[in-house]
């Protein structure tokens, strides 16, 4: 480790492509999001806002007054795509009760 950088600092150049990479997410996000629409849900759902979250304890969310789902950061980059998923999709879950049985 470099003398100058601090134990568990993120280096400059990681803190400027996190941008791009959240953007990135985002865009695969939504994709998947619309994905499963058509397939679990018979497109029954108008499309959120996707957000992240620095998250740790809860590892995604719905907000209905917002119509927001957010997905923690951590899940993206700790678990499997496969669990990512299964997160969005129980989000949209939320969703669906919320909006069309409400």
């Amino acid at each position: 480790m470099p003398s100058r950088m601090k134990r568990g600092c993120v280096p400059r150049t990681a803190q400027s492509s996190r941008p791009v990479f959240d953007a990135a997410l985002l865009r695969e996000l939504g994709r998947c999001w619309a994905e499963l629409n058509r397939s679990h849900f018979d497109a029954a759902l108008a499309p959120p806002a996707i957000q992240l979250s620095d998250a740790r304890r809860r590892l995604g969310s719905w907000h209905r007054l917002t119509r927001t789902l957010t997905l923690s950061r951590p899940l993206m980059l700790e678990r499997s795509w496969g669990m990512v998923l299964e997160v969005l999709r129980h989000e949209m879950a939320h969703q669906y009760v919320d909006e069309v049985l409400g």
